[in-house]
């Protein structure tokens, strides 16, 4: 029997991440032509805190992002920080065009006062031993962990934080 023809290879994702934005090259290539036949653009991505970014629903990468090949017409853009904070918008990409957008997320403090002092780690991450500086935290929602090992104490918190604000956290860790 005759074999049968090997399948066509799959077509490439219209929408590739570089890692990084590049410098612009001395002379400006048109950009690569999406599945579908329209002519695509590019998009470039960043924000003030490392963020994941998703194009349309879908996960395409982390900022700083440029994303080429993306088709004609408005998109919507999402930036998430760490899943406490995200910022949703709609861009316009025309062909042959590089779309940039700069993506802003507030701060606000956090001041942890623990008696007699605690081991401090703010959504999984040791930030320090007590009596310390406030932390800046990106907006949002954080979980907030006191440890004191002499007293074999362990307190579990919940703090949102505000842009431009402080919130204070006040443990007594022996009770």
């Amino acid at each position: 029997a005759p074999a049968a023809p090997d399948p066509a290879p799959p077509e490439p994702d219209p929408v590739a991440a570089d890692p990084a934005p590049a410098p612009p090259p001395a002379r400006t290539a048109p950009a690569a032509r999406p599945s579908g036949g329209a002519r695509g653009g590019a998009l470039s991505v960043t924000a003030s805190h490392k963020a994941t970014v998703y194009l349309d629903g879908r996960q395409v990468g982390r900022t700083p992002l440029r994303l080429s090949g993306v088709a004609a017409g408005d998109h919507r853009v999402r930036v998430v920080v760490d899943s406490k904070a995200s910022r949703e918008l709609v861009v316009p990409v025309m062909a042959g065009v590089l779309t940039e957008r700069a993506v802003e997320f507030a701060t606000g403090n956090l001041v942890v006062k623990a008696a007699p002092w605690a081991e401090v780690r703010v959504d999984g991450k040791r930030m320090g031993v007590t009596p310390m500086a406030p932390l800046k935290l990106v907006e949002g929602e954080h979980q907030v962990v006191l440890d004191n090992k002499d007293l074999k104490a362990r307190k579990t918190l919940s703090v949102t934080i505000e842009a431009g604000k402080d919130a204070e956290l006040k443990v007594k860790m022996a009770e």
